[in-house]
């Protein structure tokens, strides 16, 4: 049973005829309740997302070009529990097996810079770059047959990552009728808070050791529209990982780390 809400204002202006700027907020409330098995998992989350930009037309060396630059915040609680869900049926929640507190972080800058070398080319390169913090407790709970506790085991978690991803592309339009592109462009993803905290054993424990993953993909595509009802679009592409974020069993009766 999840809920989700969200909500927010975004603000457009133009300050003059070659520079624009918008910012954006949103708030995005999850409310999660969760007996997807022998557990379930309880949490409100609710996240801030922040974000503007400006984009500004003018020429460099008698080319035209399309500047851009901005910025964003965002912030997610990860305060949530997990019950033993009890016999009987219905997802009745039994005993506390954890609990969690923390917060994921990102703030960082994006930049993107477009070229129009003749009337035929186009060029542009952009780069992102995201600082995020990762910190949480989690403390779990070991029970007798009796439902008593035998075992309190706390586990805690804090890891900076910065990031950094930079994109290069192309485009060839020969004709009205014709447009061929290319790119080549750099990501990342960043573990979440719950992979810090299990260890490769599958108990809990400290695995800060996790690196961001890596992507770096290539694509090559091109659009036909030979009339201006008809857009027929191709694009082929691959990716290469690294460090590549997977979750794996331990084993039976251990958690996934």
């Amino acid at each position: 049973d999840d809920r989700r809400t969200l909500g927010g204002f975004r603000w457009d202006h133009a300050f003059d005829a070659a520079t624009t700027g918008e910012v954006q907020f949103v708030i995005d409330d999850r409310k999660i309740n969760q007996p997807t098995g022998t557990t379930s998992a309880i949490g409100d989350y609710l996240s801030y997302n922040l974000s503007s930009g400006l984009k500004h037309k003018s020429s460099f060396a008698g080319l035209p070009t399309l500047s851009y630059i901005g910025a964003f915040w965002n912030y997610l609680p990860v305060d949530g529990q997990t019950f033993f869900v009890a016999p009987g049926g219905d997802a009745k929640l039994g005993k506390l097996q954890s609990e969690q507190t923390g917060s994921t972080m990102n703030f960082g800058a994006r930049a993107r810079e477009e070229v129009k070398l003749t009337n035929e080319f186009a060029g542009g390169a952009r780069a992102t770059v995201e600082r995020t913090s990762l910190d949480a407790s989690q403390t779990g709970f070991t029970y007798d047959a009796g439902g008593n506790i035998t075992k309190i085991a706390n586990v805690s978690a804090d890891r900076d990552l910065t990031n950094v991803a930079p994109e290069l592309g192309v485009v060839y339009t020969p004709s009205r009728e014709w447009q061929l592109r290319a790119r080549v462009g750099t990501g990342y993803g960043t573990p979440q808070v719950s992979n810090l905290l299990v260890t490769p054993d599958g108990e809990p424990g400290n695995n800060t050791e996790l690196k961001s993953q890596r992507n770096v993909g290539f694509d090559v595509g091109g659009d036909w529209t030979p009339t201006p009802c008809v857009l027929f679009s191709v694009t082929g592409f691959y990716e290469f990982f690294n460090n590549e974020l997977v979750s794996q069993s331990a084993g039976p009766g251990l958690m996934n780390y």
